[in-house]
């Protein structure tokens, strides 16, 4: 029922309007509803109309200019109660056409305004169907009474077509229908235009002016939709691969089988086809734009399953819309970030899968990323749904002159082709990197690298050439893989393909090389000390933007002054002895306090963790701990990998001091104990504190946290507060050796 109240709040209800037909008392012949004023068909190809007449019915076509002089005469006989009939299309302009329809000689429709120009399918569930009116951008142009402009055309569905007298939600056909009941056409001017899908809307807006033509638009999606509800039966039956996949699933249903009040329209195979694509099968469409697989990832597809329908859908669309220069363009994009399955790498490997799709059909398939989108949403409309269409219509639009129309930029987001590993480092070479890879701000972000052990930590990279770039961590000495962009939200993977000097699309997100048992670095994103606030995307009810740090008696600020590497780092001001500063890793719900499902809380496999900070002040500052918790009892304390105490003297030097901290030897916070734990501890981690004191006011930057896979054999010399303090490290250190020697 949810899928349903999305899919009705996404689509405005339009009012019913045929193809502008001519009462005439001496014909019953008429128009299909696809066809009607306003409406534009593809330019150099046959333009087809089609309709109901009795047999033999001699029916006449007439294309008059806008003097109302002939350009074209088509002649045809009804067959079987109905008629289809052809011209050949002109070339695209901004000259409007008037068609008429004569029945036996006499007229029986008028289509005024007709259009020619290039014509596209835009179609796909929810994030496709969400209106122009409720986009970000879309909302605004509304607000302020814009038009776009009138030579869009756009051919609009109902949310649920009519059957036999009752909507789809209540009936769905076995057989696909050959008309649209209440489907009507519009141009930019018109005020339904915010009802038509904001992605197909940006995409027409870039496309009309990049082309100097009228486009079209099918515009044809449903909210919820599985991608089987839009392939027909019939192409189902000839794909032994699909048809196993839904058989396996239960979800075949045999013709016989079929009964059309109990079939969904979401999901049952060929719904949405019969309902809607079969009627367009007389466009000539140059391609199709796709924004879908939501509902089948959430619903246990794996990626491959998928991509095994949407080649089946991409291969029939070529067929039913009689595409003669090879398989019928496909412009889809990633899915946008969400916490879509328990297991929520479920979401990177399917859009890992997307680009690899793409590979798969170069010359006829394009994917464009979204993760850089920023994560704004209309919280009634479900954090599935980003606001943010623009930049995903332009991509697609961008993708579709250059795979169609031959524009120098490259057609689809940029992929590694090859990798080699040499000096720690992973050298990673891009195809469709365009004139050469850039990166949008000052430092790149986004990448993650392990050794054979499978323990990725926060790696570092540059470009090295135009296509070529180098990542590395100096804690991975021996580098066998390396991800990017390999995390459920929108955190600042930033390395883009560009074109003209301008950056062009984000870098596809990616996994090279392989391991056993990954530890992927996830959502660790506080750890750059870079943003005020995070996205955290789990749930509806919790999704958006949180604060990143929690703070005790102090002020904190996230700008470049406090920087050690990056962009930013945190700064930290108080007038208290004591005070903290903590990473926001749990949400409240209720009086349950619960850890972000979409980041790691598994520390347990890090060795060291390490971090640099800075005393601006006047006076010391004294860190006094960093504290793991998993609850409000297991919480530990790190040692320093010399001295045996995580309390250490921050000087105030005005200098950056790094501090290396031992997670393999813990104890227990603020217990007088001498028992230390392992890391293993450190599995289900929820917070993680930084504690300070100083006897005057505090001034201090804290930057770049990271952490190890295995404990350094040399830490960095630490801070001591006082000569007591080497003398105690060095005793401690002698032991530890004797002890080792003796077992």
């Amino acid at each position: 029922m949810l899928k349903k109240f999305i899919s009705l709040l996404l689509c405005l209800p339009l009012v019913a309007c045929c193809g502008a037909p001519v009462s005439a008392t001496n014909t019953t012949a008429q128009l299909y509803n696809v066809y009607g004023n306003g409406m534009l068909f593809q330019q150099n190809e046959k333009a087809i109309l089609s309709g109901t007449a009795k047999s033999g019915d001699s029916i006449t076509l007439l294309l008059l200019d806008k003097e109302n002089k002939l350009v074209a005469r088509s002649d045809a006989t009804a067959v079987d109660g109905t008629f289809t009939i052809s011209f050949n299309a002109p070339a695209g302009s901004f000259s409007e056409y008037t068609i008429i329809l004569k029945c036996n000689s006499v007229e029986f429709a008028r289509l005024t305004d007709v259009v020619f120009g290039e014509l596209w399918l835009a179609s796909g569930q929810s994030n496709m169907m969400y209106p122009l009116g409720q986009s970000k951008v879309g909302s605004k142009m509304m607000e302020d009474g814009e038009k776009l402009s009138k030579w869009i055309r756009v051919l609009t569905e109902p949310a649920y077509p009519q059957y036999n007298g009752q909507d789809s939600l209540s009936l769905v056909p076995v057989d696909p229908q050959p008309d649209i009941i209440d489907a009507k056409w519009i141009d930019g001017e018109s005020d339904l235009i915010y009802g038509m899908s904001a992605v197909a809307a940006f995409f027409a807006i870039d496309m009309a002016e990049s082309l100097n033509v009228p486009i079209g638009i099918l515009n044809s999606s449903l909210g919820g939709s599985s991608v089987a509800s839009w392939i027909s039966r019939e192409a189902i039956d000839k794909c032994p691969t699909v048809k196993s996949i839904l058989s396996n699933r239960g979800l075949y249903i045999e013709k016989d089988k079929w009964i059309e009040s109990e079939q969904n329209i979401y999901h049952d195979m060929g719904a949405n086809f019969n309902l809607r694509t079969n009627a367009l099968k007389n466009f000539r469409p140059q391609g199709i734009i796709w924004y879908q697989g939501e509902s089948d990832l959430m619903n246990g597809y794996i990626p491959e399953e998928y991509s095994a329908q949407l080649e089946l859908l991409q291969s029939s669309y070529t067929e039913h819309f009689n595409y003669t220069k090879g398989l019928l363009p496909l412009i889809y994009t990633h899915l946008a970030p969400y916490y879509y399955s328990e297991t929520g790498y479920k979401l990177l490997d399917w859009n890992i899968n997307y680009t690899e799709f793409q590979h798969e059909a170069p010359e006829s398939r394009a994917v464009v990323t979204n993760y850089d989108v920023p994560l704004t949403y209309i919280s009634e409309l479900g954090f599935i749904h980003p606001e943010n269409k623009q930049e995903i219509g332009q991509r697609m639009a961008t993708a579709a002159k250059s795979l169609v129309y031959n524009n120098e930029a490259p057609h689809t987001a940029a992929y590694p082709i090859s990798t080699e590993v040499a000096d720690s480092s992973i050298f990673i070479t891009f195809n469709n990197a365009g004139d050469t890879l850039k990166v949008k701000g000052n430092s790149l972000y986004g990448f993650a690298i392990c050794g054979s052990d499978g323990i990725y930590l926060k790696a570092d990279a540059e470009i090295i050439s135009n296509n070529t770039i180098r990542v590395y961590c100096e804690d991975v000495k021996n580098p066998v893989s390396v991800t990017y962009a390999y995390c459920l939200g929108n955190y600042k993977a930033n390395l883009y393909s560009s074109c003209k000097d301008e950056l062009f699309m984000p870098v596809s997100p990616f996994v090279v090389g392989s391991v056993e048992k990954p530890h992927y670095w996830a959502d660790k994103n506080w750890a750059d000390c870079e943003d005020f606030s995070l996205y955290h995307n789990y749930l509806d009810e919790i999704s958006g933007t949180y604060r990143a740090w929690e703070v005790t008696n102090a002020k904190i600020s996230i700008n470049p002054e406090n920087a050690f590497n990056g962009d930013n780092g945190l700064g930290i001001v108080s007038q208290k002895q004591t005070f903290s500063v903590a990473p926001l890793m749990t949400y409240r719900d209720g009086v349950k306090l619960n850890a972000f499902q979409e980041a790691d809380s598994d520390y347990s496999d890090y060795g060291t963790m390490s971090f640099y900070i800075r005393n601006n002040g006047k006076s010391d500052v004294t860190l006094d701990s960093v504290t793991f918790c998993e609850n409000a009892i297991n919480c530990y304390n790190p040692v320093n990998n010399i001295s045996s105490k995580t309390q250490t003297t921050i000087p105030a030097d005005g200098q950056w001091h790094k501090i290396t901290l031992d997670l393999n030897t813990l104890y227990v916070a603020d217990y007088n104990s001498q028992e230390t734990f392992s890391n293993n501890v450190l599995s289900s981690v929820t917070g993680i504190k930084f504690k300070f004191s100083t006897n005057d006011e505090a001034d201090i930057s804290l930057d770049n946290i990271r952490f190890t896979a295995e404990s350094e054999d040399e830490a960095e010399t630490p801070i001591y507060s006082s000569i007591f303090e080497k003398i105690e490290a060095f005793i401690v250190m002698f032991f530890r050796v004797i002890f080792q020697i003796l077992g």
